[in-house]
């Protein structure tokens, strides 16, 4: 379903104690893929019609991880780390944000920014564990 975006101003709203039991909702079309053989590149390359990009690669690039959502201009795909695959299952599975940022690799703020930006988290709430 088309959800908006969550709204980042409202998170500025929120209080520094009830910041650091933030759990944060996916978007329902966000999708982790954690793939053997190098599927973007293949994808790419078809869609593409590009011989020597298909030629060119290597079914053992793997694994590899892929978040998958539907943008705003489609179907988009992102691939990522292992790290930062591992921050954002713990994310999109709803992790109270100190539990994540306690011990996430140092770039997660701007990891979990960049799901803000790109729309993959619909809203936020706040739960006393």
């Amino acid at each position: 379903p088309d959800i908006p975006p969550a709204k980042v101003a409202a998170l500025a709203k929120a209080s520094p104690i009830a910041a650091e039991q933030l759990r944060f909702e996916p978007h329902p079309s966000v999708s982790m893929l954690l793939l053997t053989y190098p599927a973007d590149r293949i994808a790419d390359a078809v869609l593409s019609s590009d011989a020597g990009a298909m030629a060119a690669i290597d079914l053992t690039d793997g694994p590899i991880r892929l978040i998958v959502h539907r943008g705003p201009t489609g179907v988009e795909t992102e691939r990522v780390t292992e790290q930062t695959y591992t921050f954002l299952a713990r994310l999109y599975a709803r992790e109270p944000l100190a539990v994540l940022l306690a011990d996430a690799e140092p770039d997660a703020a701007q990891i979990l920014a960049r799901q803000l930006v790109l729309g993959r988290l619909t809203g936020f709430s706040v739960f006393n564990d």
